[in-house]
């Protein structure tokens, strides 16, 4: 299984994102990791942080048929569980990709996005919990 993950962080962070990543890789009982994961993200008062650390979850659960991380399975499942209306799913002028609302915060934090990293932070505060949520569903089948 594939997991990776770019942010801007405490170096603390960084360390327990590798670490993180490096026990799902290796892990044969990989609910275990998932939890360890959602427990740090919970634990964590960094809004993007925390958003990152979920998202990942997502990516790691989500998966396309080649067993690679897909934001485009991460979308299909957030899609089948949330409504149009809460996922704002649709199709951006700037990249021209369609993607989930969930996702396209994940990817202003990494890619220029038109919108400053403060719009960025509010823009996830706002959605934190849908997104906890939407975790919660993911791990817990």
């Amino acid at each position: 299984m594939l997991c990776s993950m770019s942010i801007n962080a405490e170096d603390s962070d960084k360390k327990l994102l590798e670490s993180l990543c490096e026990q799902i890789q290796g892990s044969k009982d990989l609910s275990f990791d998932y939890y360890t994961i959602f427990r740090a993200a919970m634990n964590n008062e960094d809004i993007v942080v925390k958003y990152m650390f979920l998202y990942q979850i997502l990516l790691s659960r989500h998966v396309n048929k080649d067993g690679r991380e897909s934001q485009k399975s991460v979308d299909e499942f957030i899609k089948s569980n949330v409504s149009e209306d809460k996922h704002m799913y649709q199709k951006w002028e700037d990249t021209g990709y369609e993607e989930t609302i969930y996702t396209r915060l994940r990817n202003q934090v990494g890619h220029f996005r038109q919108k400053t990293s403060s719009e960025t932070r509010n823009a996830m505060d706002t959605k934190i919990n849908e997104l906890i949520d939407l975790v919660k569903k993911s791990i817990s089948f």
